[in-house]
């Protein structure tokens, strides 16, 4: 068998088992990025040492989150019966305080002040100021009191800076999903009008999807393992940046091939000669790219330093592009390009 055909079977065998590897031990996304990708402002900011501040202040109540729980009756005011039903949901946190760990209330029937402050003027909206303790996540802590905080005839709510960040991450996470839909579409797409084929934008989705994959794995389990800079805005800037370079070159590989096959050459010629020429402009293209994204590890805000993780997905692209995309256009050749049977080179004012 010819060595390069071996020398890319064994590639193609790698990636195969990377893959493998990367679903088998990647953690929990959601959770990694809740524990780890919150927005980290550098620590000698004001706003940073406030919270320095507050986290030891107060009896019992230091390291909590402020939590407000909102009671709503839509255009009319809370008359008694209804406000008697936010005592007794009030009463019963206060008793499973262990539960939902509480660590102090603050309701409108405690005084005068407390009742000017937490009650609308109009007197159809009740406020509840929690303390609640760290030791659950903010999604399971929201999970919890979502539930306790039910109360008949109004309408309830749990918001607060956590409560709302960690709906944003859960919005993003849903957003991902959807871009990562869109992008596929839309390659597709693209890939189907530039060969008019349907098998090479599914190799080229597949080649970008094996990268993606393998450094997701990786970046997520650095995260969690070793503190790497994460937030919820990593995993959206891996798909947007790995899909959009990597088709594109992925693109000017396979137009080279297309070329060389039109002039004549064997399948595995053909790989060769795209893989050196075509592959030299990507490394160069790639490695800018590389250099901007390493940058922003030397920035000082969290967001800005999760960058570097789109750099390490850089560096997993071009490795599978270089590695596994021979592997199809050496095995497949023109059928790469079915059905289209002309596969004469464009006529080009230069060369690769």
């Amino acid at each position: 068998m010819n060595k390069f055909v071996k020398k890319y079977i064994f590639f193609a065998a790698f990636w195969v088992i990377a893959v493998l590897a990367a679903v088998l031990f990647l953690p929990n996304i959601s959770q990694v990025t809740a524990e780890h990708g919150q927005t980290k402002i550098p620590a000698n900011m004001q706003s940073q040492v406030a919270e320095n501040i507050q986290k030891h202040w107060g009896h019992h109540i230091s390291d909590t989150r402020q939590v407000v729980l909102v009671y709503n009756n839509g255009d009319k005011k809370i008359d008694t019966g209804k406000q008697a039903n936010i005592d007794h949901t009030v009463s019963k946190l206060k008793n499973n305080a262990d539960y939902y760990g509480i660590k102090g209330v603050t309701s409108a029937n405690e005084n005068a002040a407390t009742k000017k402050q937490l009650i609308s003027k109009d007197g159809t909206t009740e406020l509840v100021q929690l303390n609640v303790s760290k030791k659950d996540s903010v999604e399971t802590m929201n999970n919890k009191l979502k539930k306790g905080t039910k109360t008949s005839n109004l309408k309830s709510y749990v918001t607060g800076s956590d409560v709302l960040n960690d709906d944003m991450r859960q919005s993003m996470i849903d957003g991902i999903k959807q871009t990562e839909v869109i992008a596929a579409v839309f390659i597709l797409i693209v890939l189907i009008i530039v060969f008019r084929s349907p098998i090479v934008p599914l190799i080229s989705l597949l080649t970008v999807g094996v990268s993606f994959i393998v450094s997701l794995s990786v970046v997520m389990n650095m995260a969690k393992y070793m503190g790497f800079p994460l937030s919820n805005f990593t995993q959206v800037f891996m798909v947007v940046v790995l899909f959009g370079i990597g088709t594109d070159y992925n693109i000017l590989l396979y137009d080279r091939f297309k070329d060389n096959l039109g002039q004549g050459m064997d399948k595995v010629e053909a790989t060769v000669d795209a893989r050196k020429r075509a592959g030299k402009t990507i490394l160069y293209s790639g490695g800018s790219v590389l250099i901007g994204f390493f940058a922003l590890g030397l920035a000082k805000f969290s967001i800005y330093q999760s960058g570097v993780a789109v750099a390490i997905g850089v560096v997993v692209l071009l490795l599978v592009l270089l590695s596994l995309n021979p592997f199809f256009m050496a095995l497949l050749g023109k059928t790469m390009y079915w059905p289209a049977k002309n596969l004469s080179p464009k006529k080009r004012g230069s060369r690769i």
